[in-house]
């Protein structure tokens, strides 16, 4: 007798494994019993939805949130800004002996979300940041200047080279706290 399978025991054990895989897709009752199943999930299936939901946990197990201010919506917004600036500009870069200017443009929601985030996050930089940054309308687009405060400083010259303009909102670990402070209702 031959040790190659079958062809028609082969046929119908692939159509039971598929069958029993579908049905475990679409058993959500099933999926969800055990609290260790439900522990073992780290990735919520879409980062905007992990951040709302990261968001809403912590809002709802601090006794002190004032649900008359949070606003998941106004998140939400950002999180599409967010999206937006990193995934559907395009990006021009020009060196300059201090950094780099990019020119961000796309479709009209993007660099809008673009206009957005790189104002409110050169203020928030402020004055403790290594770099400098400017930002100038450019009609259809947005031109984004980043250099180092220091002219002098070439590591950080070539960090903002590096960086570019969604690595330079990237800096400073400050987007969570941003997050939570956007639901709680606090900034806008």
């Amino acid at each position: 007798m031959s040790s190659r399978p079958r062809p028609l025991v082969s046929a119908l054990a692939a159509t039971a494994l598929l069958a029993t895989t579908a049905l475990a897709q679409h058993d959500h009752h099933d999926s969800t019993r055990g609290s260790a199943d439900r522990s073992a999930l780290i990735l919520p299936g879409q980062d905007a939805f992990g951040a709302i939901a990261e968001v809403v946990k912590l809002l709802s197990a601090d006794p002190t949130t004032d649900w008359s201010k949070v606003d998941i919506e106004r998140l939400r917004e950002h999180l599409i800004d967010m999206s937006a600036v990193a995934l559907r500009l395009r990006v021009a870069t020009e060196p300059l002996a201090a950094g780099a200017r990019f020119t961000l443009t796309g479709d009209a929601p993007a660099v809008t979300a673009a206009r957005r985030m790189f104002g409110a996050h050169t203020r928030q930089l402020g004055q403790a940041s290594r770099f400098h940054a400017e930002l100038r309308d450019a009609g259809a687009g947005l031109v984004v200047s980043i250099t180092a405060r220091d002219p002098a400083d070439r590591e950080t010259a070539a960090r903002a080279r590096a960086l570019g303009p969604v690595g330079y909102l990237a800096l400073e670990e400050h987007h969570r706290e941003h997050h939570l402070a956007l639901a709680r209702g606090i900034e806008h």
